[in-house]
């Protein structure tokens, strides 16, 4: 079976100055400063307006299919519910151990989704609004996207394969650790990651879908899963 290459890098504090000094901290920094100044900015009001009957309006299909994914992932808590004794550990529950290894299982297919919905509306790459029924469907095939096991060698496309690696490495990043069940802000910033090179691959993703991402996938759907585990 195929895994990434993307591996860490950061193990000191010359590591860290290094990454500090360099244009991906920048562009990092830059990216979530543009979200937070997104949500804060009045003018984009008429821009986006969340409507929770159909959250999907504002989307792209490959923004819908992640939210689809999203949920879906949201739904595997009641294939393994919390334990309700957490006496015997200190931060979070050992039945996340189980979540968090579909999650695995799952990741590449999630991310194949993505970039197979990108790929096929090629009106996303400019700006406008989608119709409901696009949306819906896309998020639907995200959905269904989160209930696939898909291995990496089975992306035919080179050039999709190293990048839906390194997607679905920051993707699995970010929900917590595995092993010593703790959550913390640099979980967080890998899913941040995540939708960073999502806008790198497609920049249009930024230019108007951050406040959308940050509220939607952020506040709706990913921070969902760590209030119950």
């Amino acid at each position: 079976m195929s895994t990434s290459s993307t591996r860490r890098f950061i193990f000191n504090d010359d590591d860290m100055s290094h990454f500090l000094k360099s244009s991906a901290k920048t562009e990092l920094l830059r990216f979530t400063q543009a979200m937070g100044k997104s949500c804060a900015d009045s003018s984009m009001q008429n821009q986006y307006h969340y409507d929770p009957k159909f959250p999907l309006v504002g989307l792209t299909p490959a923004i819908a299919a992640l939210h689809g994914s999203l949920h879906s992932m949201l739904s595997w808590i009641s294939d393994f519910p919390p334990e309700v004794d957490r006496s015997k550990v200190r931060f979070g529950n050992p039945v996340f151990r189980k979540w968090h290894a579909r999650l695995v299982e799952r990741s590449v297919s999630l991310c194949s989704c993505i970039i197979k919905l990108h790929q096929e509306h090629p009106e996303s790459h400019s700006i406008g609004h989608f119709d409901k029924k696009v949306l819906q469907e896309a998020a639907n095939v995200g959905h269904s996207a989160a209930c696939v096991v898909k291995d990496l060698d089975s992306v035919a496309v080179a050039e999709d394969r190293e990048v839906i690696g390194e997607l679905s490495t920051y993707l699995t990043s970010s929900f917590g650790h595995p092993v010593r069940l703790d959550y913390g802000t640099g979980h967080e910033c890998s899913f941040q990651i995540f939708l960073f090179c999502l806008c790198k691959l497609y920049r249009e993703f930024l230019h108007y879908f951050s406040k959308v991402m940050i509220f939607m996938l952020f506040r709706k759907s990913f921070l969902n899963v760590f209030f119950l585990y």
